[in-house]
């Protein structure tokens, strides 16, 4: 991830209201970069954060349908009589999730 910070702030800055301060514009740059930078004569502050910021959020949204697609897959099986777990893989769970609870609770 490039993130890049070139931070010299304008005196008019410290008294701006919350949010983007006086003579700031939002741009998307070369490579999808995403910038804020001064437009006013005063200062030069300006940020770029690369694409990955937008895979990581795009990756995350797969993968968070994925899980609901599975949830929805099993919830249907289940209410349909038809859900049959191996037992083996039950007890094992079950297993891993008393000992990661154990272990948190100790430290």
């Amino acid at each position: 991830m490039d993130l890049k910070i070139n931070n010299q702030i304008p005196n008019n800055a410290l008294s701006a209201p919350a949010g983007r301060p006086d003579g700031a514009a939002g741009q998307v740059g070369a490579g999808n970069k995403h910038r804020l930078q001064s437009v006013g004569s005063v200062g030069a502050d300006r940020i770029e954060i690369s694409s990955l910021t937008g895979r990581i959020a795009d990756g995350l949204s797969t993968e968070s349908a994925r899980r609901s697609d599975r949830v929805g897959h099993l919830a249907a099986l289940y209410g349909s009589g038809r859900y049959s777990p191996a037992s083996s893989d039950v007890s094992r769970a079950l297993i891993s999730h008393a000992l990661a609870n154990k272990t948190s609770e100790s430290a």
